[in-house]
């Protein structure tokens, strides 16, 4: 409560886009809720677009137009013509002009006990690894702000990958550069405990959503027990392989009432 919230789905984001467009379409997604909250004004946007560009070669997504209600397309030709080589550089400058952002768009909603942003970046895992990587050095380089806190969902096996081009394949030589990497990144990494999640409950309620036991059986220990065992010894602890073996059973059971027979209830 005592933080605005920022929810970016990267791989929404980069869909149907090649790796230049996807990294400034979630930048623009994450930067355009903070000039939403801090309520900027349209000149106040168009230098913010301006540093976005020189960061991003200068095509914009309609994502600008979204979060903005300007014409992005237009500014760009507006702020093309007889534009200087900054002074700073371009991270820099950006950076800048995101620490008075956030502190605009904190100031206005101090009354309701706001003190800082929560951003939450999902799927990093699902778009192509050295995109990945590239993202989240570019997030390092411009958000390490005063009360911007950042929570990454990723698969580190996954993303790893996307050092391959700048460390080459990973051996046990090497090993301890793709952690640096990370470490250097993300402050506080927190594995999930997949192996150790206890399944029972979720398992049994699941089943009796979709009709495959009654409330009598749900609380049967024996059959919970043997349930679980099945899980295990077939899908695992995953809660996305759970949810996928419910959805099979579902179907399944669904086949089965459209098709028995009244030879079907008596075998």
């Amino acid at each position: 409560a005592s933080y605005l919230g920022v929810w970016i789905n990267t791989w929404q984001y980069a869909l149907m886009s090649d790796a230049e467009e996807a990294i400034r379409n979630i930048l623009h997604g994450i930067i355009g809720q903070v000039a939403e909250e801090a309520k900027t004004t349209e000149e106040e946007r168009k230098s913010l677009f301006r540093k976005i560009a020189r960061i991003g070669g200068g095509v914009f997504s309609d994502l600008f137009k979204k979060y903005s209600g300007v014409d992005a397309v237009r500014i760009v030709k507006e702020l093309s013509a007889g534009e200087t080589a900054p002074d700073k550089s371009s991270v820099e400058d950006l950076k800048d002009e995101l620490a008075r952002l956030v502190e605009n768009a904190i100031d206005n909603n101090k009354d309701k006990g706001k003190r800082g942003f929560l951003f939450f970046i999902d799927d990093l895992d699902r778009i192509d690894p050295p995109v990945a990587v590239q993202i989240l050095e570019l997030l390092k380089n411009i958000f390490d702000l005063e009360n911007c806190i950042f929570v990454l969902a990723i698969d580190y096996g996954v993303v790893v990958k996307g050092l391959k081009p700048k460390f080459g394949a990973m051996t046990s030589e090497n090993e301890r550069e793709f952690r640096s990497f990370f470490d250097k990144i993300i402050q506080l990494p927190f594995s999930m405990p997949v192996a150790n999640y206890s399944i029972d409950s979720f398992l049994m309620a699941s089943l009796r959503e979709i009709g495959f036991i009654d409330a009598k059986e749900e609380k049967d220990s024996k059959l919970c027990e043997a349930f679980t065992d099945y899980a295990l010894l077939s899908v695992g602890t995953n809660p996305r392989s759970l949810k996928r073996l419910i959805n099979y059973l579902s179907l399944i059971k669904l086949i089965i009432g459209k098709t028995k027979d009244k030879q079907d209830d008596a075998d």
